[in-house]
């Protein structure tokens, strides 16, 4: 089938809206050291096998010092003993009290731990494995992991793996296998054994690689993974499943708008007028703690509202509210438009379009929008084929590309222009 790339660009929507320890000081003068530790050795070698020893060692090209070691090493598969570290000069040395276990891929990642001692500048290549048996494990993990709510990266977030035949849940245990995300909100765990195993990811506040279920965030895939080649790719949505009573804070005028304000996420709600057939606007906002209204008023003062909303355990919270709006010299919120697919995107001759806004829709201008190759007009968009969601924030539909016109237009360019 034949495919190509869409470039997506906005021309035009018409609207309208409603809206205590020593620390080593470096001698004062000279340049600046901008240049991180450099690793020279390693014990074991990166990638060696069969190695039976107890310690680790790494020396580098500089003197260096350690920044919270207990926090920042990662070890996987999950080490329970204890170790204790030891610095000389440029040479780091790890002693642990229970040997590894056999026939296992070790990877250490000490992220910042190691720095220089004059700009406390981390080591950049701060990873290494090795096996105590004859062969290296290959399978590994990816994917991003994101608010299911606001689709924000989290921080203290532990992406985990749990052998599928064990007990041990992140309610009740660690993780075998674990990382955490890096700024872009992805991870990576490498060097797995070949296995069954469940994912889940969760806020870890406190860093002792267990999930506590009344304040903090986690997500999972339902499903046992089979790891047994290659990369494998999995995002995963976390919620904060707040356990304590859902409750309104304040219900108020703010700024141009009227909100409802929430302790928890809310992941629904309902509104019903009373006595009043008024059409209203409304979506959540303040990362989804609150229900917004957008001023429409014209010829009423205020509306008494009726309202359901839901948490994120789907308790249940009803209540009635008086929606009025005071004057306000605070600016509006700046209108925002994404549009899927995104630019540069393939897909196939049909084409599904959703384009989501940051505010409610009263009015669009159908007649406006058509999609273009190059210069030359391909095909109108009639209204009678939008869908709105029940918010009117979102708008899809789809078109069938003509096979004669997807043909010749093979590997270009098609942009949607709403003119």
């Amino acid at each position: 089938m034949s495919k190509y790339i869409l470039y997506i660009i906005i021309f035009f929507i018409s609207y309208q809206l409603f809206t205590s320890c020593a620390n080593v000081s470096p001698v004062s003068g000279g340049p600046k050291d901008t240049i991180p530790p450099i690793r020279l050795i390693t014990v074991p070698l990166d990638k060696s096998i069969n190695y039976k020893a107890s310690t680790i060692v790494m020396e580098f090209d500089e003197r260096i010092k350690i920044n919270k070691i207990k926090d920042q090493l990662i070890i996987t598969p999950l080490i329970e003993s204890d170790y204790e570290y030891t610095i000389k000069k440029n040479t780091i040395k790890l002693t642990f009290e229970e040997p590894f276990k056999d026939s296992t891929t070790y990877t250490l990642n000490f992220r910042e731990s190691i720095q220089d001692i004059t700009e406390s500048s981390p080591t950049k290549d701060n990873k290494f494995t090795f096996s105590t048996g004859s062969f290296i494990d290959s399978m590994s993990i990816t994917g991003y992991v994101k608010e299911l709510l606001t689709y924000d990266t989290l921080e203290n977030i532990v992406i985990g793996l749990y052998k599928a035949e064990d007990t041990i849940t992140i309610f009740n245990g660690s993780p075998y296998y674990f990382t955490e995300l890096d700024e872009d909100g992805k991870y990576l765990i490498e060097n797995i054994k070949i296995g069954k195993y469940l994912l889940y990811a969760f806020q870890d506040e406190n860093k002792n690689l267990t999930l506590e279920t009344d304040d903090e965030a986690y997500g999972f895939i339902k499903d046992t993974i089979y790891l047994d080649t290659g990369l494998v790719s999995k995002n995963i949505d976390l919620i904060n499943l707040d356990l304590n009573d859902f409750r309104i804070n304040t219900s108020l005028p703010s700024g141009q708008y009227y909100d409802i304000n929430f302790n928890k996420y809310i992941t629904d709600y309902s509104l019903t007028t009373i006595n009043n057939n008024h059409q209203l606007y409304t979506n959540r906002a303040k990362q989804n703690k609150s229900i917004r209204f957008y001023n429409n008023f014209i010829d009423v003062d205020s509306v008494q509202v009726s309202f359901t909303a839901l948490d994120s355990i789907n308790s249940e919270l009803a209540d009635t509210v008086f929606v009025k709006f005071t004057p306000s010299k605070r600016k509006k919120e700046e209108f925002q438009v994404k549009i899927s697919p995104e630019n540069n995107t393939q897909i196939e001759r049909l084409l599904d379009v959703k384009i989501e806004f940051n505010k409610p829709i009263n009015l669009t201008n159908s007649d406006s929008i058509f999609i273009q190759f190059d210069t030359t007009k391909i095909t109108d968009i009639h209204d009678s084929i939008f869908v709105w969601n029940e918010l009117k924030d979102i708008l899809s539909f789809q078109i069938e590309i003509d096979k004669s016109m997807a043909d010749t237009i093979l590997s270009k360019r098609i942009k949607l222009n709403q003119a």
